[in-house]
């Protein structure tokens, strides 16, 4: 008959409790116990959940952008039917809370946020929802003009109404260009803004400055076609 050796102190108390014999890697340790083993085990254990982490990461899909609401991608859609590629800020961004752009459904007309600078004299004004088939030449006169309750308005743009449209010229800077390298568009004002857009692209809504001719000879020019 086989003798069974005897069991050990430590042996019972694995048998009768579940004990692995190793310290719990995030069970409370006394400060009388925390000796340098007990560090270095924790230090490894650090180790392990970092490098766990990392390895999470590595493997998780990357997260898709957001898509914009159902009126914007419409509003995008339209655009590239007209030969205009729009580029859409993320929501908050400055421009994307300024841009008014919307198409009208019922009418199928794009409506487009512009807006206008005239550095000469530092001053901006916009135009929100303006029709697509509207002459260039026709949105700047209206700015120009002496309106009721526009006499400071006209005040401030009466430079470049005396200057005369002949001396005036519609550019529109070239998107997604380096800052260091800028580059405009030369809009005829006879051209309909669907016109004037078409084969741009748009971040938001078109910018639109008015140069005089001594101002022109210093920037660069890309003709429209």
């Amino acid at each position: 008959m086989t003798q069974r050796s005897p069991r050990s102190p430590e042996q019972a108390h694995k048998e009768s409790t579940g004990c692995t014999g190793k310290r719990s890697r995030t069970g409370f340790v006394p400060l009388s116990e925390f000796d340098e083993r007990a560090l270095l085990s924790d230090y490894r254990f650090l180790e392990e959940a970092a490098a766990a982490g990392e390895a999470a990461h590595r493997v998780a899909p990357a997260q898709r952008r957001a898509m914009p609401p159902p009126h914007l991608q419409e509003l995008v859609h339209q655009a590239r039917n007209r030969g205009v590629a729009l580029h859409l800020q993320h929501p908050g961004m400055e421009r994307r809370a300024r841009n008014s752009s919307c198409f009208n459904r019922r009418e199928r007309r794009l409506r487009w946020h512009v807006e206008w600078r005239f550095p000469a004299v530092g001053f901006a004004a916009v135009d929100k929802r303006v029709d697509e088939g509207r002459p260039l030449g026709e949105l700047l006169s209206k700015h120009l003009a002496l309106t009721p309750g526009g006499a400071e308005k006209a005040h401030r743009l009466r430079e470049y109404a005396d200057a005369g449209a002949n001396t005036l010229t519609i550019v529109m800077r070239q998107e997604l260009r380096p800052a260091n390298d800028p580059a405009f568009y030369r809009l005829p004002p006879s051209l309909p803004l669907a016109g004037a857009l078409r084969g741009k692209t748009l971040v938001e809504f078109p910018g639109l400055k008015i140069n005089r001719a001594v101002v022109l000879s210093r920037e660069v020019l890309l003709w429209y076609l």
